[in-house]
């Protein structure tokens, strides 16, 4: 994938012998229009005024939420980030002087993750571990330790109530796990196995049913 100052997207599937146009976003004066890849296979591409992410190599994208971020004096939500990481099912952002910003649910929901953190002119973070690392535009690395943890687990039919896994109490695949206090979530997969980033202050899982609307009859004309 490549991307130009004015909102052009080409993508390649032949290590760059041949180019195609994929995506175009437009905005008045955009520039510092950035893509990067990260983990899971999720690709992501934003500029100062919006961003957008695919999970299928291009073949769609999708906008990011910008609610809870802060605003600017014209009361709109200043994103203009600088450096976006996907960690788990957390994506982190950059955003200069307003610090880290944090969403469990791809923008629909964004939380400052600024504890402690004095010099909020972040530019690029790196992750190892449980730790997440902050260099800042006056020479300054920041760490941020221990806060977050991946919880792993698997969901099954718990038929008895006995809390315990019994034969016949079979595995409850594509169900949405959430956790609290941050309200991050994820889904189990065919295995009914899930992992979660969630801070270590957990207070309690919650299991809902991972079923969504799907069309019964087509519109007719």
């Amino acid at each position: 994938f490549y991307s130009t100052n004015n909102g052009i997207v080409f993508r390649s599937a032949d290590n760059g012998l041949t180019w195609e146009n994929n995506y175009e976003i437009w905005s008045p004066g955009a520039h510092r229009l950035n893509a990067l890849t990260t983990q899971n296979d999720v690709l992501f591409l934003w500029n100062e005024d919006e961003a957008f992410y695919t999970v299928d190599y291009g073949a769609s994208w999708i906008q990011m939420g910008f609610n809870g971020l802060p605003v600017n004096s014209w009361d709109e939500p200043y994103f203009e980030a600088v450096d976006i990481k996907h960690y788990g099912n957390a994506i982190l952002v950059t955003i200069p002087y307003n610090g880290v910003w944090i969403t469990f649910n791809f923008g629909n929901n964004w939380a400052p993750l600024n504890d402690g953190l004095t010099n909020k002119r972040g530019r690029y973070m790196a992750i190892s571990d449980n730790d997440i690392f902050l260099a800042s535009s006056t020479s300054s690395v920041w760490r941020l330790g221990a806060n977050f943890e991946v919880f792993t687990g698997n969901i099954y039919n718990d038929l008895n109530n006995n809390g315990q896994k019994d034969a016949g109490e079979g595995p409850l695949a594509n169900r949405i796990v959430g956790a609290e206090p941050l309200g991050s979530y994820t889904t189990s997969n065919n295995g009914a196995n899930f992992n979660i980033l969630q801070k270590q202050s957990i207070i309690m899982f919650f299991i809902s049913d991972g079923r969504y609307y799907k069309l019964k009859r087509p519109a007719i004309f």
